[in-house]
């Protein structure tokens, strides 16, 4: 995904290196020559990668589409009808192919924050020479990364059912037993019969075959360390499973994990452009910076609609491994 996708990185530009927010930092720090270190704008702070971030790293499609609309609707096409038999020259009793429509219809939510800062702040900035704004998107870009991934595998706090790990279209499975009651072929078998019996469902059509697998944290670590067959090879389960399903990416999840008597989650997917779409119609802006008193104030905003799930039947899961 392109950064720019998940944050307008010129509103942070224009925020930060404006005339303005010149003059308000540089009579913070005293008429100080260091000013260009509290507004410079470090194009690395974009790339920095938070490995608690499930979506991010799944490289799932992101999608900008919709502005400041408060719904945002995909449709799925599909086929309807078919050819019939019929004798030469009659034209009665042919066959009728029309497009059969479904509409998709996701709410768009929107987030804020203001980031505050002191006087004293900067001024301790501008005498240690570091970049304030370095550290306030560092932190921003941490707390807005963190709402986005909840947003997409779980959903909205008000939304039931609206993101990928609990969605109400995904077909779901209880497991025969958890990760620390089965043995090392129970598990491998686990893992295969999930991912085959997803990839028979689609009758192996590539574009919605799953290329993905999403474990839970302990599940995966579970696998990379359990050999799978002692007496003949030493090799870990995971390897067994990445050596016969050698294009499927083996992931893992804290969002997966157990949580407050709600089962874990493994989920194998396929992450192509037709099985789904996250939906950011505004991504993070953020305003000037405003004064006021000893303090200085930045707000933020974005609109996040979430996890758009464009073809069911790439997506199957597992609960209670």
């Amino acid at each position: 995904m392109k950064i720019n996708q998940i944050y307008n990185v010129k509103s942070f530009e224009s925020s930060f290196n404006n005339e303005q927010t010149r003059k308000v930092l540089d009579s913070a720090v005293g008429g100080g020559g260091l000013v260009h270190n509290l507004t410079k704008v470090d194009p690395i702070i974009f790339e920095r990668k938070f490995p608690e971030v499930t979506f991010d790293k799944l490289g799932l499609r992101v999608d900008n589409s919709g502005d400041h609309a408060d719904t945002i609707q995909s449709l799925r096409i599909d086929g309807a009808g078919d050819f019939t038999e019929t004798q030469t020259g009659i034209q009665e009793g042919k066959g009728i192919i029309s497009l059969a429509g479904e509409f998709n219809e996701i709410k768009v939510r929107q987030y804020a924050a203001t980031a505050k800062w002191t006087t004293a702040e900067i001024r301790q900035a501008s005498m240690q020479n570091y970049s304030l704004v370095d550290k306030y998107m560092s932190t921003v870009q941490r707390k807005y990364m963190q709402i986005v991934d909840s947003i997409v595998m779980i959903g909205h706090r008000n939304i039931p059912n609206s993101g990928m790990l609990n969605s109400s279209e995904i077909d779901f499975t209880p497991a025969s037993g958890t990760i620390s009651t089965l043995t090392p072929q129970q598990k491998y078998e686990t893992i295969a019969d999930l991912l085959s019996s997803q990839q028979s469902a689609v009758n192996n059509t590539l574009e919605y075959m799953a290329d993905t697998c999403l474990l839970p944290v302990n599940v995966f670590n579970d696998l990379r360390r359990t050999p799978l067959d002692t007496a003949s090879s030493p090799s870990s389960i995971l390897r067994a499973l990445e050596e016969n399903f050698p294009n499927v990416d083996f992931k893992s999840s804290w969002l997966c994990n157990e949580n407050n008597g709600i089962p874990s989650v493994t989920m194998v997917f396929n992450r192509s452009m037709e099985t789904c779409a996250i939906r950011i119609p505004v991504p993070l802006n953020i305003g000037g910076v405003a004064e006021m008193s000893h303090s200085y104030f930045v707000d933020g905003y974005a609109r996040v609609a979430g996890f758009d799930l464009l073809e069911p039947s790439a997506f199957k899961g597992l609960t209670g491994l």
